[in-house]
């Protein structure tokens, strides 16, 4: 096979881990600068496709470096990739994991290491390319990514991560939004940064830039075009941070808002206007000895922070600490009184770590605790935060999700992970079999604010127990995605999606029932739809038309890949069966998205491809880098294989 393919093979990989392996971008002296430097993002009713576009132009009389870096969110699934190299055109394909390993292990025993690892931001997967560039030529890389945003505090955020580290001459960020509920506000920040291990921080005030244009009250034309004096007034090594774009549509009419084209259909559900429920929350946190020193100190002004935000009105609280075994402040819940708030403040003050990690008795304890506590008017919360893996008492991770599945009747568990040996992939199953989530704590100078920033997120909880019953044949409840939810935080959205049938009509039927701080509610509604053949794609022609961004996303398939996010969400999100895996290739397969289980092979001109039939491709533990070897870290754990042409290439000119 390599006969067939070493004059065409150039490889190189994308790897995901939940660890790091470096933290600093170091450009070799023979890299080329960046030529320009494009973004263009298409926001259709939340869901963001974003295109990144780098051009390389070598003018120099010999072989040069063009490295391509990018950052992508964490819950962004790469759709797209080409790349035009010495007149050559690469396109991506998407094809499942193991067609394509036997081809890197084969490929990869005949280069060298690389040895490069790029800088990161908190929350991303890294996307990395070293390229050799002939003399005179130019390259042009163009990376595609989706995401649906999220809303959060009353907002969606969308954000582009910029990591060139460099003065580029053309500069330049395209932002379309089209809301067809309307767009009640919006602000663009920029975010200077600076980089550490597994870090970023803040190290220049957010500054407002970009021109803001509202075409009308439901679409907005975002454009940032920094000179270069503007970016050197920025800093001399250019602009690296995060451009942020923040948003939200008018739910004055209504707390629902359903669209639907072309066999799918989309339900945006958002109803911030019910008060809060009462809480009875946990806070169980690992002292452990790898809790030492800086972790502790920042746990500690978190827990103050915390404890000081406590509502005596709704919240009685209670706090656990483990190592090896459990140590309670108290046997039982305290209201949040100014009292007991001081106690707790004490308690934590006098905190010190050693010992191994009993993961398994903390939760199960922690779970005992709200026995014969159950209220449809209160919500239950385990705050879980713990910086490793499990030592001590049972330390096998499947049997502690079985024995918490049995113990846990109606309690949400948030977990956190403090630092890089904390298992992220655990502790997302865990909080995701649980009704919580996960998060990933950094260490650094703010990992207390960090922790701060969610338990602020949790306890603004208005609603629990959501279930949205859709009562009309034509929608095919076998494709819906997740439609019962634990818990509705205030400012966030619940959002279903799935197909239907040409009976669709001008409206749906649902049946809504939710726990709210009132007791048990229970309604039938009928919800207008939103059909996006109407006259909304008239007014489309306000907007300033871009051949290149005109293409990267039509109304007829944002609820389609609506419902392919979500998805592949929610499957990830489940055990690994053999019928999960199979689901999750067959989606991503079908609608051409890089998954944990899929990779992307690069083909020339979509012509003769690097995978055979027949070829069986082996495990790579990601320890060993290879050419053009991206190490990346993000908040979930996996890794994607990309294979691409011209090994001929890198032997003559690496």
């Amino acid at each position: 096979m390599m006969k067939d393919i070493k004059n065409n093979m150039f490889i190189f990989q994308l790897l995901l881990f939940g660890f790091v392996l470096g933290s600093e971008v170091v450009a070799d002296d023979s890299s080329l600068n960046i030529h320009s430097f494009s973004v263009m993002s298409d926001i259709k009713f939340r869901y963001a496709t974003t295109r990144v576009e780098t051009v390389f132009k070598n003018t120099r009389k010999s072989s040069a470096l063009a490295v391509f870096h990018v950052n992508i969110p964490e819950n962004a699934f790469v759709s797209n990739f080409t790349m035009e190299v010495n007149g050559s055109v690469f396109v991506g394909d998407v094809l499942e994991k193991k067609q394509a390993k036997e081809i890197y292990d084969k490929a990869a025993q005949r280069g060298e290491s690389a040895g490069y690892v790029g800088t990161e931001h908190r929350h991303t997967s890294t996307f990395h390319v070293m390229v050799s560039v002939e003399a005179q030529k130019t390259a042009v890389f163009t990376l595609t990514y989706q995401e649906l945003l999220r809303r959060s505090f009353g907002k969606y955020k969308h954000v582009i991560h910029l990591t060139n580290e460099q003065i580029i001459e053309n500069f330049k960020i395209e932002v379309f939004i089209s809301e067809l509920q309307g767009i009640s506000k919006c602000n663009v920040e920029l975010k200077q940064v600076s980089f550490e291990k597994n870090a970023v921080e803040i190290r220049k005030e957010t500054k407002e830039v970009g021109n803001i244009d509202y075409k009308n009250n439901k679409q907005v034309y975002i454009n940032y075009e920094p000179s270069v004096s503007d970016q050197k007034a920025l800093s001399s090594q250019g602009i690296t941070g995060l451009f942020e774009v923040n948003y939200d549509v008018d739910w004055k009419v209504s707390s629902n808002m359903v669209y639907a084209i072309d066999g799918y259909f989309v339900h945006f559900y958002a109803p911030d206007s019910f008060p809060s429920l009462q809480k009875k929350i946990v806070f169980m946190l690992d002292v452990s000895g790898s809790m030492s020193g800086h972790k502790l100190k920042q746990l500690k002004k978190a827990m103050t922070g915390i404890l000081h935000s406590l509502k005596q009105a709704l919240d009685t609280f209670m706090i656990g600490i483990f190592s090896s075994g459990i140590d309670w402040m108290t046997d039982g819940f305290l209201p949040a009184s100014k009292e007991n708030i001081n106690v707790a403040l004490n308690y934590i003050d006098r905190l010190s770590t050693g010992g191994g990690t009993n993961i398994n008795e903390a939760l199960l304890t922690s779970l005992n605790k709200f026995d014969n506590l159950k209220s449809s008017e209160t919500k239950n919360l385990i705050f879980f935060l713990t910086d490793g893996q499990p030592t001590d008492g049972v330390v096998d991770w499947y049997t502690i999700m079985k024995n918490v599945a049995k113990a846990n009747s109606d309690t949400s568990i948030f977990t956190l992970g403090f630092g890089e040996n904390s298992d992220m992939n655990f502790l997302k199953q865990l909080a995701g079999a649980n009704g919580g989530f996960s998060r990933k704590i950094y260490v650094a100078a703010d990992s207390r604010m960090q922790i701060l920033n969610l338990y602020q997120e949790i306890s603004r909880i208005l609603l629990k127990n959501i279930d949205i019953v859709y009562l009309d044949d034509a929608i095919n409840r076998t494709t819906l995605t997740e439609n019962s939810f634990s818990y509705y935080f205030k400012g966030s959205e619940i959002v279903v999606a799935g197909t239907t049938s040409e009976d669709l009509k001008e409206d749906i039927s649902i049946l809504l029932t939710m726990d709210t701080s009132s007791g048990l509610k229970s309604e039938k509604l009928k919800l207008p739809i939103e059909n996006l053949n109407g006259e909304f794609q008239l007014g489309l022609e306000s907007i300033p038309q871009n051949p290149k961004l005109t293409t990267l996303q039509s109304l007829h398939t944002i609820t389609r890949n609506t419902w392919v996010h979500l998805t592949l969400k929610k499957l990830l999100n489940l055990e690994r069966t053999p019928k999960v895996r199979d689901q999750i290739i067959s989606i991503a397969l079908k609608y051409g998205f890089v998954t944990p289980l899929t990779s992307m092979v690069v083909v020339q001109n979509r012509g003769m491809k690097m995978v055979r039939d027949g070829d069986r491709l082996i495990e790579h533990s990601g320890k060993r880098m290879s050419l053009g070897i991206s190490c990346g870290n993000t908040s979930f754990s996996y890794y994607l294989l990309l294979v691409i042409g011209c090994l001929q290439m890198y032997l003559q000119n690496w």
